[in-house]
């Protein structure tokens, strides 16, 4: 929190507070020496709950539903205690049924409380918040609003718009001193399954082996939950008082298993989907045949490498990339339309990153290549195929114990010229390398800076 606090102490706004997380918080907060605003429809059973705190515990009425009692619970409050430091949004309830059983007014009942009620209470809040360069939102969301479950589709949909919400609210707030915290626990041993959960009046039974088994479910673990609210309790306490508060807190370990599971789902699933995805844009410049892209000025700021031969392999190099090339066709015999190059990669070997502002493609003749393209690395093999953009940062390596060969070509044509400008003359991938000394070495890398502009490559500092 902000230095605007005296000392340590915190003055609490806390929904939902006569059972379950809510009671817990309140709990935890007054027992560490803070101050709490209550709120319920029920303030008296949270006054007879802590009475022996009630110089520091203010309990009211308030109806999420009720703009009027939101806004006249926090005058209440600052009234009290001077300022709310933190705002928990706590109350809420879910609906368990497929997303076909439940009725309109059921799915309204919820959002009700769960979206539009968090929304009213924070926007009263805020302006507070806002005077203050000062506060801490904290929203109880549900591992449910990461994942969808079966029968809980409804509920899940509320708590997505939680964390949508909160998430946006974060970085519109983070600026004015507000921070955000999203809570996203697992099934904890409150009331939930219970007092706060009501279930679609309507059942269907092409639903009975999906949503239908997780009603069957729900009334057996009830009661029987692994999470400990006492301790989720604790965990908030400790988040939202410590110097970097996170912006998602998961809480108990089927949350955590099975949000790092729906992570990795979503990556392996976008990673398939790659191709599709990044095709739907408009061409950039650059990108498809005949289009030219000039390589931004401020990226030929970048520190220019020559790699050197490799005597060792036995192979013939070109200074710039490390490999073995064999030009086989050159400009002048393709009408100046393209480059094409014999390569052989040597093992273990590549070329740093670098770029072209022209289009490649390589076919892999033999052996196995690691391409990082973008940041993003990938495996090519024997008979595929790898096409970079114009302007697209892309290195490769050699991951075989032979030499890899492949077959790249570029446009436009001359780096065949490139190549023997820069000093090495490859007649045939079977001459050995030229043995250079340390000047010789620093003559080809003045001139590899010097020519690569002109030749629209750029290697990049790695």
């Amino acid at each position: 929190m902000n230095s605007n606090n005296a000392g340590n102490h915190r003055v609490w706004m806390i929904t939902g507070a006569s059972q379950g997380f809510g009671h817990e918080l309140v709990r935890a907060a007054l027992q560490r020496g803070d101050s709490v605003i209550a709120t319920s429809r029920n303030p008296q059973k949270v006054v007879t709950a802590f009475k022996e705190a009630s110089d520091r515990l203010l309990a009211v009425s308030m109806d999420l539903r009720d703009p009027a009692q939101i806004a006249a619970a926090v005058q209440a409050a600052l009234a009290r205690f001077g300022r709310i430091d933190v705002l928990v949004n706590n109350a809420g309830h879910g609906l368990l049924g497929a997303v076909e059983e439940a009725s309109d007014a059921e799915i309204t009942n919820v959002f009700e409380t769960n979206v539009f009620g968090l929304l009213r209470v924070t926007r009263e809040v805020l302006p507070h918040f806002r005077e203050r360069r000062s506060g801490h939102v904290v929203n109880l969301s549900s591992i449910g609003g990461l994942i969808g479950l079966a029968g809980f589709g409804i509920y899940n949909s509320t708590k997505f718009a939680v964390e949508g919400l909160s998430e946006a609210l974060a970085k519109e707030a983070a600026p004015l001193g507000i921070r955000v915290t999203i809570v996203e626990p697992g099934p904890f041993r409150t009331n939930f399954l219970g007092g706060s959960l009501d279930l679609a009046g309507q059942t269907l039974s092409d639903y009975d082996q999906t949503s239908g088994r997780t009603r069957a479910a729900a009334v057996e673990r009830n009661g029987n939950q692994p999470g400990d609210p006492v301790r989720a309790a604790e965990a908030i306490i400790k988040a939202v008082t410590s110097e970097n508060p996170p912006l998602h807190l998961l809480l108990g370990k089927f949350a955590y298993e099975n949000a790092t599971a729906k992570l990795e789902s979503l990556r392996q699933e976008f990673e398939t989907w790659r191709e599709a995805t990044l095709s739907s844009d408009f061409p950039t410049p650059g990108e498809g045949v005949g289009k030219k892209a000039l390589i931004p000025p401020d990226d030929l700021r970048r520190k220019l490498t020559a790699a050197q031969p490799d005597a060792k392999n036995g192979l013939t190099h070109i200074s710039l990339a490390g490999d073995t090339y064999t030009i086989l066709v050159n400009g002048s015999e393709t009408a100046g339309r393209y480059c094409l190059i014999d390569m052989h990669v040597p093992p273990g070997g590549g070329p740093p990153p670098h770029r072209h502002d022209f289009e490649e493609m390589f076919a892999i003749l033999e052996g196995e290549i690691e391409l990082t393209f973008r940041g993003e690395r990938s495996v090519g093999r024997t008979g595929e195929t790898l096409n970079i953009p114009a302007n697209a940062p892309h290195s490769f390596k050699n991951l075989t114990k032979g030499p890899a060969r492949l077959l790249c070509m570029c446009a436009p044509a001359g780096l065949d010229e490139f190549f023997k400008l820069v000093g090495d003359i490859v007649p045939s991938r079977t001459a050995p390398p030229p043995e250079l000394s340390e000047a010789e070495k620093a003559e080809r890398q003045g001139k590899a800076e010097a020519l690569a502009p002109r030749f629209r490559t750029e290697m990049l500092k790695a």
